[in-house]
């Protein structure tokens, strides 16, 4: 790009690269678009908010679909945690669930819904506190353990204020 007359800001170069090396990792089982998260330059915990939206949809009659969940510490080091969500977990479930990842607390997460449980109910999944500017990415979700004519949808939000 720099042969294009592209000048990058040292922090959009940074965010650039860490994009790429992500959607690079994704590729390697499944082809399919990651998620990640960017940090926003100036923001904070208190002016961020973080989201994922999930649906199940059609007539599941089991199963589980797993969202791999990825920390990226100051060193580089990535740890890798499988975060599992049954076909008819209500808002409550689905937290315990991201609550049990090593890097999120109950206090960082919040699951809203317009209607009940799973499926056929879009579920927010809200990341806030410290959680809404760590290293989080989210991985390509695996849905392979739904039964029944199930299909899904994944989706990641980020909204920043006074930036």
């Amino acid at each position: 790009m720099a042969g294009d007359g592209v000048i990058f800001t040292r922090e959009e170069a940074r965010r650039t690269e860490a994009s790429v090396k992500h959607f690079e990792r994704s590729q390697r089982g499944i082809l399919a678009p990651a998620l990640k998260k960017v940090r926003a330059s100036g923001g904070s915990a208190a002016t961020c908010t973080d989201q994922l939206r999930l649906n199940i949809f059609g007539n599941p009659t089991g199963g589980s679909i797993i969202i791999p969940v990825t920390h990226t510490d100051e060193s580089d080091v990535e740890t890798t945690e499988n975060v599992t969500i049954a076909f008819d977990d209500t808002t409550t479930e689905i937290e315990t669930a991201f609550a049990g990842h090593s890097k999120i607390t109950s206090a960082d997460v919040e699951v809203t819904s317009p209607g009940g449980p799973l499926p056929n109910q879009e579920m927010t999944i809200t990341f806030k506190n410290d959680v809404a500017l760590s290293d989080l990415s989210f991985g390509v979700v695996n849905s392979s353990g739904l039964t029944g004519g199930a299909s899904w949808t994944f989706a990641y939000l980020r909204t920043c204020c006074g930036d």
